[in-house]
């Protein structure tokens, strides 16, 4: 991958995380561009999990929270069948994982990685942000 990300890469990826990351990218700030593009996905998040008349969260915390249990602020997947409760699950642990493991990359010692990793990893942000949409909340 060379140093920059080809234009039609940037329309794979959810127009939100585009909006955050490809100045940041652009200007060679590949750690900055992954965490605002999870920090947009955390805010979204919130915004849905306060708006139900929830408090403030953050982090893996918010989405345990907005995304797990018997009844989800945000369900992302059909609850009444054991595969939709899998998805479910499985979805939360990726949101949450998300925001443990991947957003602060410079709390974990890792406060250098190339474009082509800064990829992966905003490709991860818009993959979340596509499942929000197809979300229903409550």
């Amino acid at each position: 991958m060379s140093n920059s990300i080809p234009v039609e890469m940037w329309s794979l990826l959810h127009a939100r995380i585009v909006k955050v990351a490809r100045p940041r990218i652009e200007a060679g700030h590949y750690v900055d561009a992954v965490e605002v593009a999870l920090k947009e996905v955390n805010s979204r998040v919130k915004q849905t999990y306060i708006a139900a008349g929830w408090g403030e969260k953050d982090g893996v915390d918010l989405m345990v929270a907005a995304l797990g249990g018997v009844q989800p602020t945000i369900r992302l997947a059909q609850l009444t069948s054991e595969s939709g409760r899998n998805i479910q699950e499985g979805y939360t642990k990726i949101f949450a994982g998300a925001m443990q493991g991947i957003r602060n990359l410079k709390d974990h010692e890792n406060d250098e990685i190339d474009l082509e990793r800064a990829w992966h990893l905003l490709a991860v942000a818009s993959l979340l942000m596509h499942k929000l949409d197809e979300a229903a909340c409550r």
